[in-house]
């Protein structure tokens, strides 16, 4: 199993810096305004315009059947950036993910919504 990568790895500041521009989102910080961002569709939620340009610049999100969902970049993020998995919790999850991931299903927008729902109860029973 490769190494998992850091939030920082995955997104650099620098890119954060290219494409946040004039954004501003008071005292919260960038990374926190990402993650909230990426947590919300994840979850089938809609975030404010420029929220969305953000992840969407960044490659977290990708336009699928009519809505955003989370690219394979922005749930790497995510998990990444929500909690610190063990090997073996990480190989359960990618077996889950597997087996989810049926071909005939892989344009099915239910299917994902479904997918990314079931991986934020994950992430959130493993607080």
């Amino acid at each position: 199993m490769e190494k998992t990568k850091t939030a920082e790895e995955i997104i650099t500041d620098e890119e954060i810096t290219k494409v946040w521009q004039n954004a501003n989102f008071g005292d919260t910080p960038k990374r926190g305004v990402i993650l909230e961002a990426i947590k919300h569709v994840a979850q089938g939620w809609s975030n404010g315009s420029t929220a969305t340009a953000i992840i969407k610049e960044l490659g977290l999100v990708d336009f699928r059947n009519g809505h955003y969902g989370l690219s394979d970049k922005g749930l790497e993020y995510l998990l990444t950036t929500t909690h610190q998995f063990t090997s073996e919790e990480s190989e359960g999850i990618v077996k889950k993910l597997e087996e989810a991931l049926n071909p005939q299903y892989m344009n099915d927008s239910f299917t994902w919504n479904k997918i990314e729902k079931s991986l934020l109860s994950i992430l959130n029973t493993k607080s």
